[in-house]
């Protein structure tokens, strides 16, 4: 692992970009996220570019995900 050396005023300014990066992808996850897992699927399915075994993946992983669990 290499070593870089960076001033204290640019590693403050990075934490904060970090931070603001963070709070800014948890709100839109939050808040753009409204659909359930079926309607997701169906959305998928709809395209007809999928396989039905990458649907059928798709669905389980989500149902087994978080994302299921915010949906209830």
């Amino acid at each position: 692992m290499e070593t870089i050396k960076i001033d204290k005023k640019e590693y403050k300014r990075l934490l904060k970009v970090e931070s603001a990066y963070k709070k800014i992808v948890g709100e839109v996850y939050n808040s753009k996220l409204n659909d359930n897992v079926d309607d997701v699927v169906k959305d998928f399915a709809d395209t007809n570019l999928y396989t039905a075994e990458f649907i059928k993946d798709l669905s389980d992983g989500l149902k087994k995900s978080t994302y299921s669990d915010k949906k209830k």
